[in-house]
């Protein structure tokens, strides 16, 4: 395990980066290259032998801008809706 890497994926550039080696009994042979940043989780991933897969981190949203992201940037106000028994009284 190495500690303390830069890595560069297309969701952006992190700091303080663990890479790991990773083995699994669903998978037996194959061995795997990981990256996980701080605070966010797996950001790389690819087979070294055994297999090919790959994965990097493309986008990320954080907590606060889900509103932001799925209203396509243009976040308005909450509004909330009563229901039928709040109404009545």
């Amino acid at each position: 395990m190495q500690r303390g890497l830069r890595v560069r994926v297309p969701a952006g550039r992190y700091r303080h980066v663990p890479k790991s080696l990773e083995r699994s009994r669903l998978e037996p042979g194959v061995v795997s290259v990981k990256l996980d940043a701080p605070g966010v989780g797996t950001i790389s991933e690819h087979d070294l032998s055994g297999g090919s897969e790959t994965f990097r981190l493309s986008s990320l949203t954080r907590p606060g801008q889900a509103a932001d992201h799925l209203a396509g940037g243009r976040a308005g106000p909450s509004v909330e809706t009563p229901r039928p028994e709040e109404e009545r009284r």
